[in-house]
């Protein structure tokens, strides 16, 4: 931009120049190489699961290696199952993270350079020193630089300094890489890029602040810590009792892999982190983009989901429907005054880019402002300086006040709102605009030229997107800008319940609990400020709910950071995009409640299998501790385990985790669920397990080969008794897993029967004393399961 501005707002230098040539960017490009590119999308895994999952496999590793070395060679099938499962989680994970990555790079950040004397788009890793860079509201600062020109320029700098209110920048003032532009244009040369600057490490500092870890990663965490509490000194005690005992080195590989092996749930780490990549897949192909560890946890917990109307409910396409004026204006005066205003304005929003695509005035040529201030949703308006007239653009509330034709227009504004309209008033001020900042005072006096009406449509999904989260329980709360009539007005037509009409941003009770009260029963909030909007998510959470927020504009970044789920629009700013959990590449919101059921349905089945594989953990250590502490024998050999684990947890738990389901979900309490089934499941199979054994071994003087064929033949009983219980759900899916669980048990018959697969597994040709140990074990097993079951959801009924 150039020209003499009168106004002490506008900062330039006498250095603004036409930037770089291309050709000579190129060469800079050239000679400073390649730099490493910001990873585009990120791990499934946590850190802390991710390590655990490592230690898991070193330690199945060693005891593999073990006893291939010193034991049987058949008892290491184990590494076999484990190298398949970790074969196809690899291939799911990198074929979700392909898509991601393609998903992207769409929305990739990128920087407005200006070469050869017009601005350009280029990926950011293409900006080099020298480079003329400029910025605008929402854009994020990708080198360090100098400002050569600032027109109402602030930075949110919270990310390098902690402060959480913009800063003023002036020409000549240094900028840093890792902040954010929040109202304004600026110009400025680049003097570091790349790993010279901040913009390297920007992904990750944009994110450093995001929430703590998630209840599901914790509960997870603890869960691992505790069974590698169990099974250190267990199997350390039982690595002492086959000393004592001096059994062979064979037969003391034998047992301790059967035994330790067996607490390691290691499938069921794989199978979080393979269900988490299935997930983030299928919102790939939707359209979104996962870029936080627990965004599927998160739009399965989510309660509230806050929301602005506009791209959501709404379409995201504005258009004029009328121009009102004020009484001694006449129509066409305002019409040129608001085409003039578009066509001049230095950075167009929706509402601009509509006023000046309805071409209210012929040849309404774009001007250059003596003086600006940008909007600011703080302030609701803006202004510009236009050939001497002093044009003010903003809220009908904040515009027309103090005469009575300020009056007839606001009444005529509040009724097209109260219809769902938005509305704008345009006015002239006699004084001089104001230097522009965050908290920049309305010029005075001000004589109402009219008021513009734009109409909004409601998306032909939007009624279907609101029943769906009905279905699902979450509650819908509209954060607008707008006339609170306005959005109450779209909130009462896409049928969102509310027990009152829509709040006031302006007039919000200051105590908290009142807030939430209000909240509660109002659907949506009109006129809020962004420091609102986050006050309204950190209410929410306080209250007890887990709040999710979709938002693309800066004034929606607070709220962003507060919420527990952060959702931008894949059009929305750089800034929005970089600090949420997941982008709507595509913009579809209807996709969003979609996503909440599907997560749902994942996690209530993560939580199911859970339960699954610490059934079998502490049945194996339940085992080690009354079996193979006393005797230095396992009751099963390891080949065995192996079977039985893979028909009963394995296959089951695979299929399982991505079957469809119902029923409710609660991030909190995760570990508590499991405890409250799998104990009483595992100290039942357990017992069961024992009086199999020890029939077969005492009161039927059975071989031990005999007595370890009937005890697995008790395991594979039992275990798909359990996932019948488990999975007790009326309909097809009871059907589904019935039918699944009579294949799990034709499956070991069939091994039983053949001569080759009772070799392998060293299983005993049954006879009528191993029938009736395996009947009595397994009787005894299923009865207490049965009985401990009713127990504990008799407790839970009672609340306990």
């Amino acid at each position: 931009m150039t020209g003499t501005r009168s106004s002490p707002r506008h900062d330039e230098s006498p250095a603004v120049r036409a930037g770089l040539s291309q050709a000579e960017a190129e060469r800079r490009l050239r000679e400073r190489g390649p730099q490493l590119e910001q990873p585009t999308s990120r791990s499934y895994r946590s850190i802390a699961v991710a390590n655990t999952f490592t230690i898991f496999n070193l330690i199945l590793a060693v005891f593999g290696a073990a006893t291939i070395a010193f034991g049987n060679p058949r008892d290491a099938l184990f590494l076999g199952i484990l190298l398949a499962n970790t074969t196809i989680g690899t291939f799911q994970e990198v074929r979700a993270k392909r898509a991601l990555d393609r998903l992207a790079a769409l929305v990739a950040p990128t920087a407005t350079v200006v070469r050869d004397g017009s601005p350009r788009e280029v990926p950011v890793q293409d900006v080099v020193v020298g480079d003329l860079v400029r910025v605008k509201s929402g854009d994020q600062v990708v080198a360090d630089g100098t400002l050569l020109r600032a027109d109402g320029l602030a930075f949110d700098e919270s990310i390098l300094t902690g402060e959480s209110e913009p800063v003023v920048r002036h020409a000549g003032d240094l900028v840093l890489s890792g902040s954010f532009a929040v109202e304004g244009e600026a110009d400025f040369e680049a003097t570091a890029v790349g790993p010279d600057s901040r913009a390297a490490r920007l992904a990750e500092t944009a994110r450093a602040f995001r929430h703590p870890r998630s209840p599901l990663e914790k509960a997870m965490d603890r869960l691992l810590i505790v069974l590698v509490g169990a099974m250190v000194p267990l199997g350390v005690g039982l690595g002492i009792s086959l000393a004592i005992r001096d059994v062979s080195q064979s037969e003391a590989v034998e047992t301790l892999t059967a035994a330790v092996v067996n607490i390691v749930p290691e499938g069921l780490i794989l199978l979080v982190s393979l269900t988490a990549a299935v997930s983030a897949a299928k919102m790939a192909r939707r359209g979104v983009l996962a870029q936080q560890l627990n965004a599927i946890e998160s739009l399965a917990s989510v309660s509230v989901m806050c929301t602005d109307k506009t791209g959501t409910l709404t379409e995201a396409s504005l258009r004029v429907v009328a121009l009102v004026p004020a009484d001694t204006v006449a129509e066409p005066e305002l019409a040129r005054a608001l085409a003039r205003y578009a066509a001049s304005s230095p950075s167009r929003n929706a509402t601009l880019e509509a006023v000046h695509a309805a071409q209210l005035a012929q040849g309404a040529a774009a001007e250059e402002p003596t003086a600006l201030v940008p909007f600011s949703s703080r302030r609701r308006w803006s202004a510009l300086e236009l050939g001497g007239h002093r044009f003010v653009l903003g809220a009908p509330e904040a515009l027309l006040n103090g005469t009575r034709a300020a009056a007839t227009l606001r009444e005529r504004a509040a009724g097209e709102a109260a219809g769902g309209r938005r509305v704008l008033a345009l006015a002239l001020a006699d004084g001089p605009l104001p230097p522009a900042s965050p908290t920049a005072p309305l010029p005075q006096p001000l004589r109402p030229l009219g008021i513009v009406v734009l109409a909004e449509r409601l998306r032909v999904s939007a009624a279907e997107t609101v029943s769906f989260f009905a279905a699902e329980e979450v509650a819908l709360k509209i954060l607008s800008g707008d006339n609170p009539a306005t959005v109450g007005a779209i909130a009462r037509d896409v049928g969102i319940p509310a027990r009152a009409e829509a709040l006031d941003g302006g007039s919000l009770p200051p105590d908290d609990l009142d807030l939430l009260k209000a909240i509660g029963a109002a659907p949506a909030i009109g006129r809020i400020s962004p420091e609102d909007k986050e006050r309204v998510v950190r209410v929410l959470g306080q209250g007890g709910d887990y709040v999710g927020m979709l938002g693309d504009g800066v004034n929606d970044v607070p709220a962003l950071k507060q919420a527990r789920l952060a959702i931008a629009q894949g059009t929305g700013t750089q800034m929005a995009r970089s600090v949420s959990d997941l982008v709507l590449v595509s913009g579809e919101f209807g996709e969003v409640p979609r996503m909440v059921h599907e997560g749902r349905q994942i996690l209530r089945n993560i939580q199911r299998v859970a339960r699954l594989f610490v059934t079998k953990a502490l049945f194996t250590a339940f085992l080690l501790v009354t079996i193979a502490l006393p005797t230095g024998v396992f009751p099963l050999l390891p080949r065995q385990f192996t079977l039985t684990s893979t028909l009963t947890i394995g296959l089951p738990a695979f299929f399982l985790a991505l079957a469809p389901s119902t029923g409710p979900w609660r991030p909190d309490g995760f570990l508590k669920s499991i405890a409250r089934f799998s104990l009483p499941a595992g100290l039942a199979t357990g017992l069961g397990i024992l009086t199999t054994y020890l029939l077969a071994r005492q009161a039927f003087d059975a071989s031990l080969t005999e007595a370890r064929s009937v005890t697995a033949a008790t395991v594979v009983t039992v275990g798909l008794a359990i996932v019948m219980v488990l999975e007790d759900e009326p309909g097809r899916r009871r059907l589904a897993v019935g039918s699944l669980c009579a294949l799990m048990a034709l499956g070991f018959v069939l091994v039983c029967a053949l001569p080759a697969g009772r070799d392998f597994f060293e299983l005993a040709t049954p006879n009528g004393e191993m029938v009736a140990a395996w009947a009595i074990g397994a009787a005894v097993a299923v009865v207490l399961l049965g009985f401990a079951l009713r127990v504990v959801r008799r407790l839970e009924g009672r609340g306990a």
